[in-house]
This record gives structure tokens, sequence and C-alpha cells, in this order.
């Protein structure tokens, strides 16, 4: 069987050859786009900027712009962008929804955590998104922060080689990290280094750089009746690329780094970008702006034209203010001027017009033509207005689904899996974790039993609820057709109140609260619901009791009072 390092050593070899070919765009990208260079490995290099044949910002601009209101729809109100709630086939009491909102408070607070890094991530990655086409998210455990023990870092395709899985999903990332032996030695330990790092160590040479090669991929060779870090389903392995030796294995229990495309071809393993498509006109625009800066220094300081028939600033031309130049005369042709500006730039309007014409074709392939919307020139109704959002937002409806499918939404699910084992969500009762919380006098919170049921028989615990811009763009049709049925509804029940057996206004309700992006803790549950409902039946039921027992008590009252009458007739007949 072949050494496992020379194996995955010639795949990340197989993986940079296939990712070679969009070297040249990436430069382009990093040059126009982030005004940044790439060395000549390839990986990023932050102290080298290009700007000095930069003319032109509009593709960066556009860029930051865009990244900055994808994350504001897709992650507006930080973590409390999304809910955790009960599976459908869940129960609906109390107890499960106060699990819940417990459940939902650890979250958001620990991904809102500034140390958490989760909002400079998202940041970073979309920025990558707009240029490259192709970025990640890595959730990390912190083992030695209580508070907040989970990590947010944005990884870029510039370090990155990728593969996908049979899902078209990536599960398969090489990132080649370089570091100093004394980070390097931090992070693994001295002894599992190679022997010539070790004596470099030793030797006192600590800024030493080497690469390390961290393969992240699923593990073919497992046991899936172990439990050990060598034996999870991912396997996640660090090589020393000097000494070709493994430095550190470990595992997860699931794929760690999500890793997202803006814009997927179908065979293509790497996304595509707004930056590659609006290239030719950031080319375009860059050396048009060029063209009309070297034309606006020849307006304001213009060649000269300077006969050459006598003596002229002994030899020198002097054009600065104030300068005085002496000069001959003599044999001056037709009394000309011995010195005039040679006019070679016609007007420059029509270039100006150009580069607007480029500058918003830049912009429209960064969608901030639907992103942005500042027309203010056409009066619309508010009917209009709404259409015209609508259709705004349905055309970036497949970018949102396929961020919220290849990162969002694993990223989320990693996060609950990392605060579950470690225990912010509560115990099992009779469990070790209890009795260990009881001990320091910590009361407990204690998973539902239903809950704990299917986690044990690995069923699904919860589905998520996003309430964002994002989300509501792509259920704006259902929530419109939901409305204006019950508007019909309502409408025809004045003629056929029978219609209204038709439909279940409790699920109307909670799926008009859910597309609007309302915020369910607004609605009871349902036990709660039929809890009031029964003690409405009941007290109703009670106040006709006593409407019939005074009615009868009516009656019986006038027959006796109609018999009395009736005898006392009878008495006087006689």
């Amino acid at each position: 069987m072949a050494n496992k390092v020379d194996v995955l050593l010639s795949r990340h070899q197989k993986l940079k050859s296939e990712k070679a070919t969009l070297h040249g765009i990436y430069e382009l990208i990093s040059e126009y786009v982030f005004n940044k260079k790439y060395n000549l490995e390839k990986t990023p290099n932050g102290g080298i900027f290009v700007d000095g044949d930069i003319y032109d910002n509009t593709g960066l601009r556009a860029n930051s712009i865009m990244a900055n209101v994808m994350v504001n729809n897709l992650w507006p109100n930080g973590p409390r962008t999304f809910k955790v709630k009960p599976t459908w086939d869940t129960s609906d009491t109390q107890e499960i929804k106060a699990w819940f909102k417990h459940v939902n408070s650890q979250m958001h607070t620990i991904m809102d955590n500034t140390r958490a890094g989760l909002v400079t991530a998202l940041d970073e990655y979309m920025l990558d998104q707009g240029s490259f086409g192709i970025s990640g998210i890595y959730v990390s455990e912190d083992e030695t922060d209580l508070s907040c023990p989970i990590r947010y870092t944005a990884w870029d395709i510039k370090s990155m080689c990728v593969d996908e899985g049979t899902d078209g999903l990536i599960d398969t990332v090489f990132v080649e990290i370089e570091m100093t032996i004394r980070n390097a030695v931090k992070e693994y330990g001295l002894e599992n280094l190679g022997s010539k790092t070790q004596k470099a160590f030793l030797d006192g040479n600590l800024e030493d750089k080497i690469k390390v090669l961290h393969v992240i991929e699923p593990r073919l060779d497992r046991n899936p009746k172990k439990y050990g870090a060598k034996d999870m389903p991912i396997a996640s392995i660090h090589i020393e690329i000097c000494s070709r030796k493994i430095i550190k294995e470990s595992g997860f229990e699931e794929m760690p780094v999500f890793v997202g495309r803006f814009i997927k071809v179908l065979g293509e393993k790497y996304g595509r970008s707004p930056a590659m498509v609006a290239m030719p006109d950031i080319l375009e625009a860059n050396a048009t702006r060029e063209a009309i800066s070297i034309a606006t220094e020849k307006q304001l300081d213009p060649p000269l034209a300077v006969y050459d028939d006598g003596s002229l600033g002994a030899g020198t031309i002097e054009t600065s203010a104030g300068a005085i130049n002496v000069f001959s005369v003599s044999g001056r042709i037709n009394n000309g001027k011995p010195i005039e500006p040679l006019y070679t730039v016609g007007e420059l309007q029509s270039s100006y017009n150009h580069i607007e014409t480029l500058k918003e074709s830049i912009n429209n392939h960064f969608y901030l033509d639907r992103l942005l919307d500042f027309n203010n020139e056409t009066r619309m109704t508010f009917g209009e207005a709404q259409l015209r959002n609508a259709l705004r937002g349905q055309s970036l409806g497949t970018f949102y689904a396929r961020q919220e499918m290849e990162v969002i939404t694993p990223m989320i699910k990693r996060t609950f899996n990392i605060l579950l084992k470690r225990g912010l969500f509560g115990v099992l009762q009779n469990s070790i974790e209890e009795l260990e919380l009881l001990k320091r006098g910590i009361r407990p919170i204690y998973i539902p039993e239903e809950i704990a049921q299917r986690i044990l028989s690995g069923l699904d615990v919860y589905d998520l609820d996003f309430i964002s811009p994002a989300k509501r763009t792509m259920q704006s049709e259902e929530l419109q057709g939901t409305i204006e049925t019950a508007n019909f509804a309502v409408s025809v029940a004045a003629a056929v109140p029978e219609i209204l057996d038709n439909i279940d206004t409790d699920e109307m309700l909670r799926r008009i609260a859910k597309l609007s992006g309302a915020d369910e803790d607004m609605l009871k549950d349902m036990q709660t619901v039929q809890s009031i409902r029964k003690a409405r039946a009941e007290q109703q039921a009670q106040i006709m009791q006593l409407e019939q027992a005074r009615q009868q008590s009516e009656i019986g009252r006038n027959v006796a009072q109609i018999n009395s009458m009736q005898n006392a007739n009878n008495g006087a007949a006689a």
C-alpha cells in the first residue's frame, strides 16, 4: 500500500495543476480589484501593493459595495438573522419551546461575541466571492475559551486547492501554510517536527520559515465502530513538506471549512465571479483613464513648437511660471512667434462619457443596479415599486440560495454541534454532567426527553428559519400568494360562509409570520393556545348552563303564575 504522505502530496500537486489555469485571471483580479500583487509562488503577499499602473478603481469600489450589501442581505442582524426551531414532527410543548429559546439565546450570544470574529470573516469571505468567485469560512473550536469556544476565519482560494464530492459540494481542502519555526514549534511541538526544523530551532533560527500542508478530507479508511480522533468521518492531517512527515493527525465529526462559489458552471470546481465578467471593462476603463490623464497633462502643459532659425534661450527653454527666456529675433520669418504651443489633443468630453459608460457597466456586473436603487426619475405607485423591488430581488435569488446551502447553513449546524457537545444547551437527566453541575451548586438546564431521544436515534433535532432580506426575497411569492388567498376567502365569506371551512387559520397565521420575518416569540405555542381555547369553551359552557338554568327558572315561575291565576279564576267561577 502506498505511503499516506506520498499519496497526499501527489494529490496536492494534481489539484495545484488543475488550479494553475486560473492563475492568469487571479493575478489580474488581484491587481485591478485589490491593488495587490501575487508573488511567484502564487501565494498572497500582503506587503506588495500595486498602484503605479492603476488609474481607475471602479472595480475595487464596486466589489466592496457589493460585498457589504450582500453580507447585510444575508446576515443583517448578526446571528439573530436565523432561529433554530423544532422539526415539523416534534411536539410543540412549552418545555420544548423554552429549550429552543435557550438554544437560540446561547448561539446568538456566542456567535455575536467579537472574539468569535464572525462578522470580519463574513466580510472577507464576501470580498473574495465577488472577486475570485470562491472562498470559505473555517469554523474551529477553541477548547481553552469557555465563554466563546468558537472561532470563525475566512479562507481564500489563493492558498487553497479544493475537490468536490459526489453531491457537487466541496468536501476536500488542501491548504499550504507558511509559518515561522517559532510558531510551528508552538503549534505542533518540537518533537513532532522534522530533524532539520528541530536543528534550526536549537540553533536559534526561530524566524526561518517552513511550509505545512493541511489536508481536510473525508476519511475513507476509518473504522466506524471506533470513536478516536483518527476514526472520525473527516480527516485533518498536517504534513511538514520539507521533511515529508505527518506532524499532526486528528479529525472532525463534520466538515469544518465551508467553501462557497458565487457562480458555478457545470463541470467546473472553481467558481466564477463578477470581477471575471467585468474584467474587460475594468481593463478598458483603466486604459481610458490613463489616456485621459496623459491628454489632460498635455492640455495643461502642452508640447512646444520652436522655430530653428535663431538663437533661443541659450539652447534651453524654461517653461515654469514667471520664467524669462532670452532669444534673438534676427532672421525671424514673417515675424512669427519664436515659441508657441503645439496642440495635439482634441476634445475630451467623449472620453469622459465613455468612462461613465464603462463605470456603469462594471457596476452592473457587480449587481449594484439590483442591490442599490437610487433612481427617483420615474414616479411609481406603491404597488409598482413593490413589484419592481420583488423582481430586482428575485434576480439574486439563486445566489442567495447557493450561499445559504454551501456556507451559511452548514456553518450554523457546525456551531450547533460544537455547543451541544460542550454542554451549553443543557444536560441529560441522571447524567455525569448533571452530577458535576449539582456538585458545583449550579442548577442545570435539561435537554427535553423527546429531544434527547431524537439525538440518540440520529434523527433531525431542529430546522433553521432565516430572517433576512435575502430570505424574504426568495419567499416573497409564497407570502403574496398566502395573503391573497386569505383576502379572497374573507371577501367571499360574506356570501358563502362555508368557504372558511377550507382554511386552517392557525397554520395560515404562523405561515404568514414566518414568511414576513416576524419574531415567532410573539406567537403562543399550540399547547398554550389549546389550553386558552379549552378554558374559553368551559367558560362559555358555564355561561350557557347558567343561562339555561335562568330560562328554566323563568319558565317555572311563569307556569306557577299561570296556574295560580287559573286556580283563582276557577274558584271565583265556582
